[in-house]
């Protein structure tokens, strides 16, 4: 029992001050609601009481901020496939931290490799927001996991592998009946349970492996640059059931699990491109439903693009076939040429209007009759 108590407390200490993603720095205050004073909007002029300076100066002067909108991707060939290879988790802490909920795999942490850099990241948390973060040409998902991953060498360097998720009547997620429990330990209210059951953060991936990639920063507070963004074009299903529990475990002002969303988001608003390289991984692009959208955008500006490219290759194609042809027939009729292929003798039988080969070939052979 004490041990227990004592793992419980470390826990929340090193939540508490470990990792920027969790939660803000000292005494300030912020929260997600576009109408409150600490809200998205006021994050980087928030003063801190105790240093007398802006907390969150990044988040209004950073250039590569995120989330962004993901209208406008463009194909690279040059990346490379993304192949997580985390094991199982034997035991977790699942908190909920006021803004979120967060899930720490303890004890060893899975590992993985960005295949563009060959850089090597341990997964130390992920956590969900609702609606999705990133949106796809405008349209937002219903909810999106972020997989938080630290340098194995350099611990100011991240990577975040982003998943969304689309809610379906029957769309029933097995990764959030494994924690269904333990958030119903801590649902609308702060605090931390671990969980010892095995999960698979592999099985949180959708099957396809088409993916976005661009530098990026922190969603929260104090907006950190420097972060490498992977996230998945596939939505996952989750039912509807799941989804409305998750909001209410989240969201702290909620009475019980039917009632309604007071402001109903945990998420940032998507922040200016600026200029950044927003990559997409996989020629062939296949549009997928999204929220609030009739289809990505970004998935059908990716197959216009596609489309594109082929339709050029085929034009290209055609007129290398097209100047072939032409070649062989100008050099066909250059050997049927009278007086280029036989000389004058040929010339002068054709001009008579005969075809008489005994000119040519000499006298032809004579014909027996038996």
């Amino acid at each position: 029992m004490i041990f227990n108590v004592a793992l419980l407390l470390l826990l929340l200490i090193i939540l508490a001050s470990s990792s920027p993603f969790v939660s803000a720095s000292g005494s300030v205050t912020w929260d997600f609601d576009p109408k409150s004073p600490v809200g998205p909007t006021q994050w980087g002029s928030m003063v801190d009481p105790a240093t007398k300076t802006r907390a969150f100066p990044m988040c209004s002067d950073g250039t590569r901020q995120s989330p962004i909108d993901f209208s406008h991707v463009g194909v690279d060939p040059q990346l490379r496939p993304l192949e997580p290879t985390w094991g199982n988790v034997s035991a977790a802490s699942v908190t909920n931290n006021d803004h979120t909920i967060v899930i720490e795999p303890l004890g060893t942490k899975p590992q993985m490799v960005d295949p563009n850099t060959g850089r090597s990241y341990r997964l130390i948390q992920f956590h969900f927001h609702s609606p999705s973060e990133h949106t796809f040409g405008t349209g937002m998902r219903d909810l999106e996991v972020h997989l938080v991953h630290q340098n194995v060498i350099d611990e100011s360097d991240y990577l975040v592998v982003g998943v969304s998720y689309v809610a379906t009547p029957v769309g029933v997620n097995v990764f959030f009946n494994l924690i269904r429990d333990a958030l119903a330990t801590i649902a609308n209210k702060t605090g931390t349970q671990v969980l010892n059951r095995t999960l698979m953060p592999a099985s949180i991936l959708p099957p396809s492996r088409r993916y976005i990639t661009y530098p990026g920063s922190l969603t929260t507070p104090p907006c950190t640059e420097g972060v490498t963004w992977y996230v998945f074009m596939e939505p996952v299903p989750i039912s509807v059931d799941q989804l409305a529990f998750l909001r209410y475990a989240m969201d702290n002002t909620l009475s019980d699990v039917t009632a309604p969303l007071t402001h109903g988001v945990n998420g940032r608003p998507v922040q200016p491109v600026n200029g950044r390289s927003v990559r997409c991984y996989d020629d062939t692009i296949f549009p997928y439903p999204s929220v609030n959208s009739g289809g990505d955008v970004a998935d059908k500006v990716g197959a216009a693009s596609s489309v594109a490219a082929v339709a050029l290759v085929f034009a290209m194609i055609a007129i290398l076939m097209g100047v072939a042809a032409l070649y062989i027939v100008l050099r066909r009729l250059k050997k049927g040429s009278p007086s280029a292929t036989y000389g004058p003798r040929m010339a002068a039988a054709t001009a008579g209007g005969t075809d008489d080969l005994n000119d040519l070939n000499g006298p032809r052979p004579p014909v027996v009759v038996t």
